[in-house]
């Protein structure tokens, strides 16, 4: 059974690989969000996101990105790395760490991607 999101959102999207942007950005749409795929400067200027999801390439060296984008906004951050371990102890953990709702490491199904906004957005 696919997993769904209820509610729809204006969720922001930071994905440097444009492939998986595209990808991200399909599966959202398809779910009945509103998308804006930025950079991270454009999305220190824009505003009324009601969710963040930005790909980190080092988990560990994510702080400083994730403090400039709580600076500037108070919708909660969704993070995804090839870099995160796979399972939920470890993925809540490390929110927990970092301060973010959720992380989900890559690769992700649809499902998966739909079920961690569900947990992001409670």
């Amino acid at each position: 059974m696919a997993a769904t999101v209820r509610a729809r959102y204006r969720i922001a999207i930071v994905e440097s690989d444009d492939q998986m942007r595209q990808l991200l950005e399909r599966w959202l749409q398809a779910a009945g969000h509103r998308v804006d795929a930025l950079t991270i400067e454009t999305l220190q200027q824009g505003d009324g996101f009601d969710l963040i999801i930005a790909d980190v390439a080092d988990p560990h060296a994510a702080l400083p990105l994730i403090r400039r984008v709580q600076a500037v906004h108070d919708a909660p951050v969704l993070l995804t790395s090839a870099r995160f371990r796979h399972g939920q102890n470890a993925s809540t953990q490390l929110a927990e760490q970092l301060g973010v709702k959720a992380v989900l490491p890559k690769p992700f199904a649809r499902a998966e991607l739909l079920r961690a906004i569900g947990a992001a957005m409670r």
